[in-house]
Parts: structure tokens; sequence; C-alpha cells
């Protein structure tokens, strides 16, 4: 049961519609008792979560009688959708993640590859592998691609020593 999300937004009069053009609802599940709405929205370009979270809201705000709507995005390929998001956003990433000096050489250290929604972060030191766990590198990583992308990716480090 695939639909236009871009055609469905305009029915209800949301406006950033448009940011939608070529999405497709994958899947929607309705949780009647908790009065959510929830799309997996199949899309072919990276979408920001501020557009997400807006669409979110002008629907919520159309459909009074829901408490809540989420939408997740299902790009075609996550691998290369995440791959793609992290060449992009490198320099936003560095600061927020390699912003204490201690951090400052880690990055260097570093490599990561991608699987699925998996991301490994690889060093060959230990004393790296240190630094990333007790900064929480991973954890504030899975937490940003969330809140920007709205993408749920298991984020951890590996020692391949």
């Amino acid at each position: 049961m695939e639909f236009n999300f871009e055609e469905f937004l305009q029915a209800n009069n949301i406006t950033n519609a448009c940011d939608w053009n070529g999405a497709t609802v994958k899947k929607l599940e309705i949780y009647r008792e908790a009065r959510i709405w929830r799309f997996y929205i199949g899309i072919n370009q990276i979408t920001p979560g501020r557009v997400i979270k807006e669409t979110e809201t002008q629907l919520a705000i159309c459909n009074r009688f829901l408490d809540k709507v989420e939408i997740l995005p299902v790009p075609p390929a996550i691998t290369a959708y995440i791959t793609a998001i992290l060449k992009t956003r490198e320099d936003d990433l560095s600061a927020l993640l390699f912003k204490n000096e201690k951090l400052g050489g880690l990055k260097a250290g570093l490599s990561w590859s991608v699987n699925d929604s998996r991301l490994d972060l690889r060093t060959l030191e230990l004393d790296s592998y240190n630094l990333v766990l007790d900064h929480e590198i991973c954890t504030q990583l899975s937490a940003w691609l969330w809140k920007e992308y709205r993408m749920r990716v298991v984020v951890r480090v590996r020692c391949d020593v």
C-alpha cells in the first residue's frame, strides 16, 4: 500500500509538502489507543531532521485526534545514505565530537565503516579506543544522527589491534 507522501501532505495543506518530492509512504503504523501515526517514508535524498519535525508538527495540528505523528525515513540504500551524511557533515561532527583538547588528535587515528544501520569507528590504538568510550563518542554520534536525520544507527568503536 505505497502512496505518494507529497500528495498526501498537499491534501492536508502541509506547507512544506514540496520538501518531500518523490517520497512515498512505505508503511503506516496506527496506534489507536496511544493516538499515534508512524510513517515509514521512502526517500531519495537526504532529509534534514528539521524538515521531518516540521512536517510531524503540521500533521499533528491538522489531525487533532492524534497525540503524535512520527516520520521515519527509509532510504533506498541505508549504507550509502549514512556515508553521504558523514561526508557532507564531517566538519560539524568534528566540532561536536572532538571539541575537548584531549580528543584533538583522536580524529586522525579513527576511521569508520558503515554496514546497514551500524556504524563502526575503528582505531588501531587502545588509548584511542578508551578515549572514545570515556567521552561517549558513540552515544553522541548516534544521538546526533537521530536528531539531525531521524536515523536509528548503532554506533560502536572497535580496536583492531
